[in-house]
């Protein structure tokens, strides 16, 4: 059986909208959260590269 641990490595939240990073292992991913809807309305995800690049002056 394998484990996966899962850290919530940041967040950006503006009036609209919240965005939660997870990362498991070199994984990360984006859950993009609409608070008007109180929806999820995108999750994306990547290893690296300009959707990181937001995140990094916050390490």
């Amino acid at each position: 059986m394998k484990y996966f641990i899962i850290y919530n490595i940041n967040k950006i939240i503006t009036k609209d909208i919240r965005i939660n990073c997870y990362t498991i292992d070199k994984f990360f991913v984006e859950v993009v959260y609409d608070s008007e809807h109180n929806t999820i309305t995108e999750v994306r995800s990547f290893k690296y590269g300009h959707s990181l690049d937001k995140y990094s002056a916050k390490f």
